[in-house]
Order: structure tokens, then sequence, then C-alpha cells
């Protein structure tokens, strides 16, 4: 009887690891949403009013803002991103194709 109970003891810790690790993994942001979080910071915007087909132009970025928005994405995506970059893009989905773009090829380095 004992040996039973270790062994549901056994399956119920197992199962609860696994609904932890798929719950963690369904919660963590996308690249998307961490690149929208940062612009959200930047702007003191709510994340939910920006998209990847807002304007860049509707975002007021003064040069403060712009510099704490490349500094708040490249520590988040451990990525290098020139300073005049930001003055290219015209939407938000600009940026998100952009720092994808840069963390593939981070990646591809170091394989």
């Amino acid at each position: 009887m004992i040996e039973v109970q270790e062994l549901a003891m056994g399956s119920m810790a197992l199962g609860a690891a696994a609904v932890f690790f798929l719950f963690s993994r369904k919660n963590k942001p996308s690249m998307e949403q961490k690149v929208i979080n940062c612009i959200a910071d930047a702007c003191d915007l709510h994340p939910r009013r920006i998209s990847r087909g807002t304007l860049i132009s509707n975002i007021v970025l003064d040069s403060e803002d712009e510099m704490e928005l490349l500094l708040s994405l490249e520590d988040e995506f451990s990525i290098v991103i020139p300073d005049d970059v930001l003055d290219k893009f015209a939407t938000v989905n600009d940026i998100i194709v952009y720092v994808e773009t840069q963390v593939e090829r981070s990646e591809h380095r170091y394989e």
C-alpha cells in the first residue's frame, strides 16, 4: 500500500511540475510583447495602446525617450542598436522586425 501511495505522490509532483512548466511558457511574453513593453515604458504609455500598426509619429518621443528606448531594447535583447536607427522606422512593426532580425543574427554568431 505504501508503494502505491508513494507512486501516486510522485505522479502528482510530476504533474504539478509539468503544469507549472506549461503555464510559465504560456505566460512568457513574446518578443513582440517585450518590444511593445519597452516602447510603452520609454513613452509612459499603457502597452495596450500600442500595436504593431502604431505609427512611430503618433508616439511622442523626444531625444531622451529615444535614448531610453534604445537602451531598453539593447538590454532586453542583448543587441546593439545604432543611435540613428529609430529615424528609419515608420511603425512599431518595423521596430519588432528589426529587433527579431538582430536577435537572430546574434544567435547565429555563436553557433
